[in-house]
């Protein structure tokens, strides 16, 4: 029988031991920047993992998700009829006829419980939805998409109430309509997750367009003009689209953590480091011109 000289058995066992050494310190390199860069990230006080996102229970007086969430249960009802005129193309060209004005102020007559909410939300200093981010990652993220499907029905109303007040000449109560979506947008904004703040750009917009349809149906006071100057200089900063980008890297993070196994760490160990340094680099772009963005990315 034809035995392997002993060389090569111990080439293999040598070979095999230098493999397996090498693999080994892969692994521990990985490892040591993987830690190295999620230090950095706690050594600024930013969040590293969801549960780091949590806040304690602050009042619900000052609360705005607290009262959305109370005029939920009159706006849910609003909707399809909401739904069904935005969807028609008289309002879609920017007419509202006689019969959808008559039918839209009833609507609204029939629940000032859920306007009078929505100006209180106006009011608050913060927006926390309180949702549990002890969970897993994939919780988290549809208890944020839930949340943002709120807020979109809230813009939705709120625009088709400024659209309304216009076109009955209240100019007044219309502009005060597009001044309570900018502070909703600027409340939402950087709230949660990168997908709420994608909402938070939409409501803005949507602010913008009926401050737009306002200004040019007509003369408004000195008073309100100013009203809305202050409001848009408010918005003018990126901090939202910052902190949006930091609770997204935790989240990813998280997702990670999820993922990981003995085997497959090493992998996702490197696959995280680069996720970590892109993250970085649009926090880091955020604040520059979009000129060098583009760099960035050609």
């Amino acid at each position: 029988m034809f035995k392997k000289p002993r060389y090569l058995v111990w080439g293999l066992v040598i070979l095999v031991g230098v493999g397996l050494v090498g693999a080994g310190i892969w692994v521990i390199q990985q490892q040591t920047q993987l830690n190295a860069r999620l230090a950095a990230i706690r050594a600024v006080g930013d969040p590293v993992t969801l549960p780091d996102l949590a806040r304690p229970n602050g009042s619900p007086d000052d609360n705005a998700a607290v009262f959305l969430q109370r005029a939920r249960i009159d706006i849910v009802p609003m909707m399809p009829v909401l739904n069904a005129l935005t969807d028609d193309e008289n309002y879609k060209a920017g007419k509202l006829t006689e019969e959808d004005r008559k039918k839209l102020k009833a609507l609204m007559d029939a629940y000032p419980k859920a306007f009078k909410l929505i100006e209180e939300a106006g009011g608050c200093s913060v927006y926390d939805p309180q949702i549990d981010y002890t969970a897993n990652p994939q919780a988290v993220v549809a208890a944020a998409l839930a949340d943002l499907t709120d807020i979109r029905a809230v813009i939705n109303l709120l625009q088709v109430r400024s659209r309304l007040q216009v076109a009955e000449g209240q100019q007044h109560e219309a502009l005060q309509t597009c001044l309570l979506l900018f502070r909703l947008a600027r409340r939402y904004d950087g709230s949660q997750l990168m997908v709420n703040t994608l909402v938070a750009c939409a409501a803005r917009t949507a602010a913008v367009e009926a401050g737009n349809r306002v200004l040019r149906a007509g003369a408004v006071t000195d008073k309100d003009r100013q009203a809305l100057e202050t409001e848009l200089a408010r918005h003018d900063g990126l901090d939202g689209f910052i902190q949006a980008l930091k609770k997204e890297r935790a989240c990813g993070v998280s997702s990670y953590n999820e993922l990981k196994n003995p085997l497959s760490r090493p992998l996702f160990d490197t696959d995280e480091c680069r996720y970590l340094d892109l993250v970085q680099e649009q926090i880091d772009l955020a604040t520059q011109p979009y000129s060098e963005f583009v760099k960035s990315v050609n």
